[in-house]
């Protein structure tokens, strides 16, 4: 009875594998596809019944070579073997398949994307909000190392501070929570305000890196944050990665087979260096501090890159929610998000939005934005403005007041 019972439980499995095989036969006759986190949620979470006549094969290593720029679709990869254990395995991995077919980590090691900078904008943050962030970096790193095989890792962080807001003592705790993480730990003190988006730039011309991980401050990223980010930024045309924003989600849509998005959110994304060089990296004469994600995503798209979120990098940021559960904003982040969107009507070549946008605002029962507006246009008179992006149309996704379509809204 217990033997009919077990050759049962051993066809299922054999069927469920099938069936799994049989979706990755589908989804790698459509190139565009990535599928590796599509088909582990196809595959069955609890074990397959034992088979003591079939042995787990042993898993292979492949080099994946950087794209200056993004190539063209490569030929679909050859099929696994006919007949694949019940065990299923990752087999090498090839450009056509670059996240490896259920566990992603295979196809990095050897990559070229190995060297990896943890970049820090700094603006009068405790000290003990970044030994919190130093400890989760760590996690963070360590998991990289185990799983990746990444080698060289710099944590950077660059004050916009007035006056240092970390001193000798701050970072020599920082550099001890780190420890054998992190090859080199430094930091600068600015002395201006350079906004998240010039300090993120000045911070990448500090080194060479492969790989840039834009970290905010307040941020918590948990331990397999970056393994997973990593393997999804392994796509050769891949340009930028962006984490799982907690507790409060962000609601743009993003395909849920393949992970694209029409941009990356920069409170904690990760980008290949090519790519972030190859658009100048932020624009902060425009967008010193909001949108300067979306504008520097789309620049990224208008140039080939496709973007990624990854669900499974789930990174705690934390937000200032007020009482209704909506985000707390400041008079000054409400005066320069209302300016960051006109640059972006204006540089996207929407002067349709633009001017409906300045035709919503009652500056007298709404003077912040009535001052955003005012700055506009003063700006534009004064000759200061962004050209019409060629192509920008194409790329930017404006959806009523949202950058993008959106999952989900919240309420308040």
């Amino acid at each position: 009875m217990a033997s009919d019972e077990h050759a049962s439980e051993l066809r299922q499995a054999r069927a469920e594998r099938d069936a799994v095989q049989a979706e990755l036969d589908r989804l790698r006759a459509v190139p565009e596809l990535r599928v590796g986190q599509r088909l582990r949620s196809l595959w069955p979470r609890r074990s397959p019944a034992p088979n003591p006549a079939e042995q787990p094969v042993e898993q292979t290593t492949s080099v994946i070579a950087e794209p200056a720029v993004p190539p063209a679709a490569a030929s679909p990869e050859s099929p696994p073997p006919a007949s694949p254990p019940a065990q299923v395995v990752a087999p090498q991995a090839d450009p056509a398949d670059p996240t490896g077919w259920l566990t992603a980590p295979v196809t990095w090691i050897g990559s070229p994307l190995r060297s990896v900078a943890v970049q820090v904008v700094l603006f009068e943050n405790d000290p003990l909000q970044q030994k919190r962030l130093a400890e989760a970096i760590r996690a963070a790193v360590l998991a990289a190392r185990d799983q990746l095989g990444i080698d060289t890792v710099a944590v950077r962080y660059g004050d916009c501070s007035p006056t240092p807001c970390l001193n000798d003592a701050d970072l020599d705790v920082s550099r001890a929570v780190l420890g054998d993480a992190a090859n080199d730990v430094s930091y600068v003190h600015f002395a201006d305000n350079l906004g998240s988006s010039g300090g993120s730039n000045a911070l990448a011309q500090l080194g060479d890196e492969a790989v840039i991980w834009v970290l905010n401050p307040d941020t918590y990223p948990a331990p397999n944050a970056l393994v997973e980010m990593l393997a999804v930024l392994s796509g050769d045309d891949v340009g930028a990665a962006e984490a799982r924003q907690l507790p409060i989600e962000h609601q743009k849509y993003y395909d849920p087979y393949t992970g694209d998005t029409s941009w990356v959110c920069g409170f904690s994304v990760l980008f290949r260096r090519s790519a972030y060089a190859q658009v100048d990296g932020f624009d902060p004469h425009f967008f010193p501090m909001y949108c300067d994600d979306v504008d520097m995503s789309w620049r990224l798209r208008a140039q080939g890159w496709s973007l990624r979120y990854v669900p499974a990098a789930a990174v705690i940021h934390d937000k200032q929610i007020a009482p209704g559960g909506s985000v707390r904003w400041t008079d000054d982040a409400a005066r320069w998000s209302h300016l960051a969107r006109l640059w972006l009507y204006r540089r996207y070549g929407r002067p349709d939005l633009e001017a409906e946008f300045i035709a919503s605002i009652d500056r007298d029962l709404d003077p912040i934005a009535g001052e955003a507006i005012a700055e506009f246009e003063r700006r534009i008179a004064e000759g200061d403005c962004p050209p019409v992006l060629e192509g920008g149309n194409e790329v930017a996704t404006f959806n009523g007041a949202e950058y993008s379509p959106t999952r989900f809204g919240y309420a308040g």
